[in-house]
């Protein structure tokens, strides 16, 4: 299963694979998972600018938080299966209790299994996951106005996701972008914001190249059986630094994750030198986090099933901005912290300003 669960990293498991990079130039700065989990829903709350885990807005008047979640809701659902759910669902939460009514229901069938929110959390966008749209073989990413206090959404179009099966997008920091992750089709996508948070046609597609790697992951835990993922190139998620300079994405078939320039004048991705961090073959790298200071990355590996950190330094010239580029250079050390069971780590990396209980 594409769609994710919430979950977060404490402070304390820091056993991880760290791969040191090196500046140039600039001033420093199968068995289907399906079969196993049907029709999950991502939790999104209203603040959140960027990312799915981030908290929610208190309603003005209530001191309740609203949140937004997603679900597999056609009758062909991803991989086949079939889809329980029936569009984006919203809710209200009691801070006090953690309790969960439900608002209000936007119907819609085609699987909107991810969102995230533009920067001002003034419009939510959600990525369609099925493999047709409009007679093309992709999916597709849809805009939609929050109206406050009340939460509601209005639908403001939907276009193509330039690949079949988006299994994840994320909001440019700029707020001019969506990125969309094509995990069936292997390719990542650049969409426009508009004025009016209405998405364009993409400026640019990136299909995923290369070698695919092991069924089997080479550092999982004894008698591990995630054996899928690696028919085919599957980007599974996609952001941008915290600066915006660079766009990163994580291939579960390549035991990648790419890196690409980003020019943020014209929503284009442009070879960055080298082009991707390789992971232990077989991994399978699913999702991944920054951390604040924006110099380590956390990946989740969903069939190694441990995570692995590595260590960035983002470059830019002080003038101008622009940047250069990441360069792995070699790969230090390396532990491990396997989660419990021998199936699936399929949970979205949190970082969190306290350890978790």
């Amino acid at each position: 299963m594409r769609g994710l669960l919430l979950a977060m990293l404490p402070k304390n498991l820091t056993h991880e694979v760290e791969i040191q990079t090196s500046a140039t130039g600039h001033a420093a700065g199968k068995a289907s998972r399906r079969d196993f989990l049907q029709g999950l829903a991502a939790l999104v709350a209203t603040r959140s600018p960027r990312a799915l885990a981030q908290r929610g807005r208190a309603n003005p008047g209530t001191g309740s938080i609203l949140a937004y979640v997603a679900s597999y809701s056609s009758p062909q659902g991803p991989e086949g299966s079939k889809g329980n759910g029936q569009g984006i669902y919203l809710f209200q939460m009691d801070p006090s209790t953690g309790g969960l009514s439900q608002r209000d229901l936007f119907a819609d069938e085609s699987n909107p299994s991810w969102l995230a929110f533009n920067p001002a959390g003034t419009h939510l966008y959600a990525a369609n996951e099925t493999s047709t749209f409009q007679g093309t073989n992709s999916g597709s990413v849809s805009a939609f106005s929050i109206t406050r206090p009340s939460g509601h959404l209005t639908l403001l179009g939907t276009v193509s996701s330039g690949g079949a099966g988006p299994a994840h997008l994320s909001v440019h920091p700029s707020g001019k972008y969506v990125l969309v992750a094509n995990y069936a089709g292997g390719s990542v996508a650049v969409l426009p914001i508009r004025s009016n948070g209405e998405l364009g046609p993409a400026t640019d597609v990136k299909v995923d190249l290369g070698k695919v790697g092991p069924q089997h992951a080479t550092s999982a835990p004894p008698g591990s059986f995630a054996i899928s993922g690696h028919d085919r190139p599957h980007a599974h998620m996609i952001q941008s630094d915290p600066a915006g300079l660079f766009v990163l994405a994580s291939d579960l078939g390549l035991d990648q994750i790419l890196i690409w320039k980003f020019d943020v004048q014209n929503g284009a991705l442009s070879p960055n030198a080298p082009g991707f961090v390789p992971l232990p073959p077989g991994d399978g790298p699913r999702h991944f986090a920054f951390h604040p200071n924006g110099q380590w990355l956390y990946s989740l590996q969903e069939e190694g099933l441990h995570a692995s950190v590595v260590r960035l330094r983002l470059n830019r010239r002080s003038a101008s901005r622009s940047a250069k580029c990441f360069h792995p250079s070699r790969r230090l050390h390396r532990y491990k912290f396997y989660f419990g069971g021998y199936g699936f780590a399929r949970r979205k990396i949190r970082l969190c300003r306290q350890p978790a209980p």
